[in-house]
C-alpha cells in the first residue's frame, strides 16, 4: 500500500494505492461501511471529491479536498 499526497494549487490531493492484494475483475456491487463513511466525510464535510480506480492488482483512490476547508 502507498499513500501519496501533494498540494495542487488550492487543493490537497491524496492517492491511496493498494497492490498485490486480491485480484479485482469488476468493482463491487455495493459499498461497505468504511467506503460510505469516507465518501460522506470527503464530499459532504470537506467539499472534496473521491474517485476510484479498480485495477486488477488492487484499488487506487484519489481524494481531492480544498485547502481552505481544512484550515478552519
Amino acid at each position: 500500500m502507498d499513500v501519496l499526497w501533494q498540494i495542487d494549487g488550492d487543493d490537497l490531493s491524496i492517492t491511496w494505492s493498494e497492490d498485490r492484494g486480491t485480484q479485482i475483475s469488476i468493482p463491487p456491487a455495493s459499498k461497505g461501511f468504511g467506503s460510505t463513511l469516507v465518501e460522506a466525510t470527503v464530499t459532504h464535510q470537506f467539499g472534496g471529491t473521491l474517485s476510484y480506480d479498480w485495477r486488477p492488482v488492487g484499488l487506487s483512490v484519489n481524494i481531492v479536498m480544498p485547502l481552505s476547508i481544512l484550515a478552519r
